[in-house]
């Protein structure tokens, strides 16, 4: 197999990070933005966004795929309170 060949077999990725300060103010938490190129997503840049075929929309809809959007990482942050030390803890007594 050529190396070529190789490299167009594996998927391809985007990745985004930005630094958002974590709700309870104690410094920053990092929110990534995947993008992974799949038939969809490529079409979508080869013929141009349009309405309801954005690269936004692929990610939301592409979690399966692994793809995540900052809207909904930035969602989860806010939202989803950390859990107690003893859900976290591994020898919980």
């Amino acid at each position: 197999m050529h190396q070529r060949e190789l490299h167009t077999d594996a998927p391809s990725f985007a990745l985004a990070l930005r630094q958002i300060p974590r709700p309870d103010g104690g410094g920053r938490v990092a929110a990534f933005e995947i993008l992974k190129s799949t038939i969809r997503t490529r079409e979508y840049v080869q013929k141009r966004e349009s309405e309801g075929k954005t690269l936004f929309d692929a990610m939301r809809d592409g979690v399966q795929d692994a793809m995540q959007c900052f809207d909904d990482e930035i969602e989860k942050t806010i939202r989803i309170p950390p859990p107690p030390a003893t859900c976290v803890c591994t020898c919980q007594t």
